[in-house]
């Protein structure tokens, strides 16, 4: 049987991750997936992608985010990869769209639909027209009606 450590003594010990400590520390690496459209032999933009600190159990993004939302922080960490993500994909001035995961009830949550994901797009100097949502399908849809109208007001703001 495996003994789990601490999460206190977790967080002393350097060769130990933790979901705590990814937060705490923004220790996420964002990695941009060329979309290309080859009928116009274009980029269509860049799939953003989330990997957590290289080298350690949570490097994989299923695992990041699957021992995050088995923590209660699910939320927490899918703001810091979206954050992550914009910051880096302006600051390396990559032309074109950015494709980003998000899950249904991110996309719900009043956090978001009050504003802090424009202001955040603001921020880093990007336009609504340039992110696209792609809804991740690991999770059920339990309020699709309400979804439709996340969908539509976002929409309005300008993104895809």
């Amino acid at each position: 049987m495996r003994m789990m450590r601490d999460v206190h003594t977790c967080l002393l010990d350097d060769h130990c991750v933790t979901v705590e400590k990814i937060l705490a520390e923004r220790s996420l690496n964002p990695v941009f997936q060329p979309i290309m459209d080859f009928r116009a032999n274009t980029y269509l933009g860049y799939e953003g992608l989330i990997r957590g600190p290289y080298g350690t159990h949570l490097q994989r993004p299923d695992r990041l985010l699957q021992e995050s939302r088995l923590l209660g922080l699910g939320a927490e960490m899918e703001i810091l990869c979206l954050e992550t993500l914009l910051e880096k994909y302006a600051a390396l001035t990559i032309p074109g769209r950015l494709f980003l995961n998000i899950s249904p009830s991110l996309l719900l949550a009043p956090y978001l639909q009050e504003g802090h994901f424009l202001s955040l797009i603001k921020a880093v100097n990007l336009t609504p027209s340039r992110i696209v949502f792609e809804l991740t399908e690991n999770q059920q849809i339990t309020d699709l009606p309400g979804l439709l109208e996340a969908i539509a007001q976002y929409r309005q703001q300008g993104f895809q």
